[in-house]
């Protein structure tokens, strides 16, 4: 806004120098090249129309060169994966002067271009070259790739399928050495990678781990132990995995945490500081209540800090608030919930608190938080006289699965008559703590939630595996797709697919069945395994299943599987095992056909000058 037309165009398009001579029929002075990078502006631009402008590139050259794809790398991270998948293989390959022959010695400048404005790109966009990288005949097997290839490549290595990635051999890892601190890995990836630059017969275990840096959580607790076994929670390898643990890059209930849990539960606890424990809070689930309850309130305090209650068993929620909530009824035992176990003990475990309150309705919010998942044990009449005026109480409830449809029936009830609210006036903070009980409310009263409120909760909601029927998850999703929230299915891009997580499994029919590819990558394992199993039948077609990453093949659930056809079990079994991107033949991307205001801007222009 504020800019004419034509300059918009020209800083648009001054970055192809030239290229720009291949589609205008003015070709422009060879000195008016865009000094400045285009991603840094986006900012100030309409992506969208960047998106549409690229795709309309694409189309308007016949025949790329590695040069050519060079002179339109600013573009790359706005091109539609549809797009990437029809470049020719041979533009990943030189041409040799000489014959025409193609040659891998020495990278293409297309892998400059790559490497240049990776970090820009999207997880499907980098998947989609690597697909294109194994289309390439030249370059044969990856354990051939020669060290020069590999090194321009590194950044789409992690996205090559698992089974041609654990091709490449220790030797091509460790000529990569430097490089793999910046990728993100997977966890057979990181493996793979960490055991092949470590070596068992040397000495100096804990030098080799430090070198490993954050590689070294990938090591499994057998190699850790021929390294450098565990002894000192403040020694420099334990502090390197405490800090994996805090970032989740650790298997939350793997041999290595359980191996770190033990040696957290032999310390000395006195003796550790408060704030020493924050590099703790990853391996808090491992721990146990019996650890909890050995802190002092000081050491509690400052290692709960930083976690919240979804960090935590619930069997580990009770000990945390007798330290930093008020009103903890003196009485009440510590951690009823250890008994949950134990099946039929749990409604006894639940019944004694009970029995010291008096009446469920004289509880007061702290005692249902310390009551934990041992609250799904309480009748329906005893849940509706809970005292939910307040949020605080209810995120707590809201958290915990296990709910029969008429137990949350009864807590939404409940909050909705003590709170005075309405269902058209809930906004975000009790959206999000409502969280499971949402599915207490009736399909015709979700359609009269708040559609911007809701969305703004839907990565939150989303996260859930919720309990709802069928027709609930239908009305959560037509909220979605209303004016005040994301709009049409059709207009949306990837990452509202990754946003709204399991709601898109109420998407219609239609609507999923017509998702192209880079729209099918977005949608989470989660949100392939709530979609109802008749439905999943009908939505994707094998072409669709083709493209499943093994994520979201692995995901597709004996219900779902047993009522595939041949054909839909067949591209199941190929995405899981595969796991590579499969082109599903219905052309160019559908996701960006409706290009807005600024983006027919641009085009008109361009067909003007073209």
């Amino acid at each position: 806004e504020g800019t004419p037309a034509l300059d918009v165009l020209m800083q648009v398009l001054t970055p192809l120098g030239r290229a720009w001579g291949l589609f205008s029929r003015t070709p422009l002075s060879p000195q008016l090249v865009l000094t400045e990078p285009l991603f840094p502006q986006v900012a100030t631009w309409d992506e969208q129309a960047l998106r549409s402008l690229t795709s309309l590139l694409m189309g308007r050259f016949p025949r790329l060169t590695p040069q050519l794809l060079a002179d339109l790398s600013q573009f790359l991270p706005f091109m539609a994966v549809s797009d990437i998948m029809r470049l020719p293989p041979a533009l990943l390959a030189n041409e040799s002067p000489a014959g025409g022959h193609a040659s891998c010695n020495v990278p293409s400048p297309s892998f400059a271009a790559l490497q240049t404005h990776s970090a820009h790109m999207k997880r499907m966009q980098k998947i989609a070259f690597a697909k294109l990288l194994l289309q390439t005949q030249l370059l044969g097997d990856v354990a051939t790739w020669p060290q020069a290839f590999l090194r321009a490549v590194q950044p789409l290595l992690p996205h090559l399928p698992l089974r041609h990635f654990l091709q490449l051999s220790p030797q091509q890892i460790q000529g990569l050495a430097e490089g793999w601190q910046n990728v993100c890995l997977g966890l057979a990836q990181g493996h793979h990678v960490a055991h092949s630059l470590i070596n068992l017969s040397r000495g100096a275990g804990v030098e080799q781990v430090h070198r490993l840096g954050s590689l070294a959580c990938y090591l499994n607790s057998e190699e850790l132990q021929a390294l450098a076994p565990l002894r000192d929670p403040q020694g420099p390898v334990e502090q390197r995995l405490l800090a994996c643990a805090a970032t989740g890059m650790l298997h939350l209930h793997g041999q290595v945490v359980y191996a770190l849990a033990e040696l957290l539960r032999s310390a000395n606890l006195p003796a550790v500081r408060p704030q020493e424990l924050r590099a703790w809070r990853g391996i808090v689930p491992e721990l146990g209540v019996r650890f909890l309850q050995r802190l002092s309130a000081a050491q509690l305090r400052v290692l709960l800090s930083d976690l919240k209650a979804a960090h935590l068993t619930p069997v580990q929620v009770s000990p945390q608030h007798p330290c930093w909530l008020p009103g903890r009824d003196p009485h009440l035992p510590k951690d009823p919930c250890s008994s949950q176990k134990g099946g039929t003990s749990s409604l006894s475990a639940v019944r004694r608190p009970v029995q010291l309150f008096g009446a469920a309705g004289a509880m007061q919010p702290v005692h249902i938080l310390q009551l934990g998942l041992l609250a799904t044990q309480l009748s329906e009449r005893e849940l509706q006289d809970l005292e939910l005026s307040t949020w605080g109480a209810l995120s707590v409830l809201g958290g915990l699965e296990g709910w029969t449809a008429r137990q949350m029936r009864a807590l939404v009830s409940s909050f909705l008559r003590r709170s005075g609210a309405s269902v058209s006036g809930l906004a975000l903070p009790e959206l999000a703590a409502l969280g499971h009980l949402l599915c207490g409310l009736h399909a015709d009263e979700i359609q009269m939630l708040n559609s911007q409120e809701f969305s703004r909760a839907a990565p939150f909601m989303g996260s859930l595996k919720l309990s709802c029927s069928e027709r609930q998850m239908e009305a959560l999703a037509g909220l979605l797709t209303t004016s005040s929230a994301f709009g049409p299915v059709g207009s949306w891009g990837p990452e509202i697919f990754t946003e709204i997580g399991t709601l898109a499994a109420g998407l219609p029919d239609i609507a999923l069945s017509s998702l192209v590819l880079e729209q099918i990558w977005a949608l989470t394992p989660l949100a392939i395994a709530v979609i109802p199993a008749p439905k999943f039948t009908v939505v994707f077609s094998p072409a669709q299943l083709l493209g499943f990453t093994s994520a979201q093949a692995s995901a597709v659930t004996p219900q779902q599987y047993v009522r595939l056809s041949v054909e839909q079990k067949r591209a199941v079994a190929s995405a899981q095992f595969e796991g590579e991107v499969a082109q599903d033949g219905r052309g160019r991307n559908q996701a960006w056909a409706r290009p807005g205001p600024s983006a027919l801007a641009l085009l008109s222009l361009i067909y003007s000058l073209g």
